[in-house]
């Protein structure tokens, strides 16, 4: 018996278009760059390696998700006789979006005020990279509950870096407890006789420089947030908490000012407004600015006159 190996004809596609799977990568096959039409290799064993500028990528024929965006080098070889091969482009892309890992209870109970810190639900990309949340809708109802502020319904969604958005949404409710008054964190007080007062020299008049010790500088009413074991503040001034229905606001009492030294007596209230009626809770910040710097004198060196 006499076997003949006879030539055969290879001919690649010029460009081929390759999308990423749900695991961020494809296995590029002689199928997809060979045209069929041109090409005839009965018999014919094939093997496909993908190169970029530098040579041929470590994952050949495997491509990762490394590689979306760029357009590379497939060429394809005959190894059972012939050893006649051909070569092409293929552009790497990622057409696949986020997938919303929604849990299996959509009604969630937190603190009113954790939910300015919510990320929403989990979001999977199948190549990973930075995920913007987006927030489809939000329906919020004012309730008349003992321990309950609000019902929030939201809707949410996800883009990944190519500008996909998520193949599927998840819709929430969120039932908000009333605010726990023994998270509030009033701001510190400045004292001389704890050398935390403010200095005369005003370098803590950062933000409008109008010599007035302003809450933006030196400290707001706050309130302590958790989520997920990491704690966190909000500021709960200037712009009230809608979640919450709490608002928070000062009054100063100014004392004379003797040159640079000035006293403030400061109180802030923190108000929630409940169809049981208004809670609030109120604390006093004692500002001081006052100079307890000598001036320093600073010699010139000799002059002749």
């Amino acid at each position: 018996v006499q076997q003949v190996n006879a030539q055969c004809s290879l001919a690649c596609n010029g460009t081929t278009q390759v999308s990423l799977d749900q695991d961020c990568e494809a296995l590029i096959t002689d199928e997809m760059i060979l045209n069929d039409q041109a090409s005839s290799c009965p018999g014919g064993s094939f093997v496909v390696t993908v190169s970029d500028n530098y040579g041929i990528i470590p994952s050949s024929p495997i491509v990762t998700g490394d590689y979306a965006g760029q357009t590379l080098t497939a060429s394809i070889m005959d190894v059972n006789g012939s050893g006649n091969s051909c070569w092409g482009y293929i552009k790497i892309e990622d057409k696949l979006g986020p997938v919303a890992n929604c849990p299996a209870n959509t009604v969630i109970t937190m603190d009113c005020a954790d939910l300015n810190v919510y990320p929403g639900p989990e979001f999977i990309d199948n190549c990973g990279g930075l995920l913007t949340p987006v927030l489809l809708s939000e329906e919020v109802t004012t309730l008349c509950h003992p321990n309950l502020i609000k019902t929030v319904v939201r809707e949410y969604s996800a883009i990944d870096e190519d500008g996909l958005l998520s193949a599927n949404t998840c819709k929430l409710t969120l039932r908000l407890r009333r605010i726990k008054w023994n998270r509030l964190l009033f701001p510190d007080d400045y004292l001389k006789v704890d050398n935390s007062h403010l200095d005369c020299s005003m370098d803590w008049d950062t933000i409008n420089v109008n010599g007035y010790p302003d809450p933006e500088e030196i400290g707001v009413v706050k309130y302590r947030t958790v989520f997920n074991g990491t704690p966190d503040t909000i500021d709960l001034f200037p712009v009230p908490d809608i979640y919450c229905n709490t608002v928070a606001y000062f009054e100063d009492t100014v004392f004379p000012k003797i040159g640079c030294t000035q006293k403030i007596r400061r109180r802030w209230t923190v108000r929630e407004w409940h169809c049981d009626g208004e809670v609030m809770e109120s604390m006093e910040q004692i500002i001081e600015i006052t100079d307890t710097e000598a001036p320093e004198l600073v010699c010139g060196g000799s002059i002749q006159v």
